[in-house]
């Protein structure tokens, strides 16, 4: 897990916006975005279907072959065919003061209506060197209520890294327990209801060695995950690696090298997109605004590799800008910073 000392500053933090102008969050902070009407043609899988907002922004979408109706800035889900919606930047962020701690605050992930917030903290309270924390509000744009430890996760070990799937009932984590196979392993834990607990937390052991595993991303079918690996084979320190199965009962294929993401610097925190034809990561490459930026890679299915990843400049300062999670709209973001 990242510690307060080597991440002192981080904070977790939020944007608003449409089609124009993104969301995001960082170091907990939350931000309008502005912008003028935007309009875009849904791709599979993309953003597309027809909705309508008015706001301090409005966006208009119009789904392809095959696309259906659908409310929010940016339209429905995506049609068949179509080019994309393209979003515009994001906007200024502000620090979500009501997260944050003194102590250090990262690896947010949010349920699919953006309710409930996890992040990784080694704030007082905690019963290891780092834990999962959790937060709700009652709307989008409300303030969170004050973090709770997420117990049935956590150990006298470190925690962290957690990824809830969107509709809240299942938790990729990483953790340095015993009973793993290495430094940091990969671990999953679920549940029937989001007012129950998460159950007992089992160990992926098709993904991890007696390397360092976390910091997973895995699709909205559940049957193909991203994550991060120092394990032999790799370009840089950490890089990113998929694995993927044929189903939600089946063990995880031999994970692969994502070489088209990865540099000989650290490349970490993947998060896909909800329709799987975005990934942002961090990275310590050359090329970058300050010690770590975020940075994207694209594709126009989810059969065809990423592009080339590409700064995402607006969000990256001369400081550390880590840890991405794109909400499941595709509209708002939140990182570390």
């Amino acid at each position: 897990m990242k510690s307060a000392g080597w991440l002192p500053f981080i904070v977790l933090g939020g944007l608003c916006g449409a089609c124009g102008s993104l969301l995001d969050i960082d170091d907990v902070e939350f931000a309008d975005g502005t912008g003028g009407a935007a309009t875009a043609t849904g791709a599979e899988g993309g953003f597309g279907g027809s909705g309508t907002t008015t706001g301090t922004t409005t966006g208009t979408a119009t789904g392809g072959s095959g696309g259906h109706a659908g409310g929010g800035n940016a339209g429905g889900a995506g049609g068949a065919g179509g080019t994309g919606c393209v979003l515009g930047p994001f906007g200024a962020a502000t620090e979500l003061v009501e997260l944050n701690s003194g102590s250090g605050d990262w690896d947010a992930s949010v349920t699919g209506d953006e309710l409930t917030i996890y992040f990784a903290s080694p704030r007082s309270g905690t019963l290891g060197g780092t834990d999962i924390w959790s937060a709700t509000r009652p709307t989008i744009g409300a303030s969170f209520d004050p973090p709770q430890n997420v117990a049935e996760l956590n150990t006298t070990s470190a925690e962290g890294d957690p990824d809830v799937t969107a509709d809240g009932l299942t938790m990729y984590f990483a953790s340095q327990r015993s009973g793993g196979s290495g430094d940091h392993d990969i671990w999953v834990a679920s549940r029937s209801a989001t007012t129950e607990p998460f159950g007992a937390a089992q160990n992926i052991t098709d993904l991890n060695t007696a390397s360092e595993d976390r910091d997973t991303t895995v699709s909205a079918d559940g049957l193909t995950v991203y994550f991060v690996s120092d394990r032999s084979g790799g370009l840089g320190g950490r890089d990113i690696w998929q694995a993927s199965r044929p189903s939600l009962v089946q063990p995880f294929s031999a994970p692969v090298n994502v070489s088209v993401l990865n540099s000989a610097g650290r490349d970490a925190n993947p998060e896909l997109s909800s329709d799987g034809l975005t990934i942002y990561f961090d990275s310590e490459r050359a090329g970058g605004v300050g010690q770590g930026d975020i940075w994207y890679a694209t594709r126009s299915s989810r059969t065809e590799p990423f592009s080339a990843p590409v700064n995402l400049s607006e969000l990256n300062t001369t400081d550390e800008d880590l840890d991405p999670e794109i909400s499941s709209d595709g509209l708002s973001m939140y990182f570390s910073s």
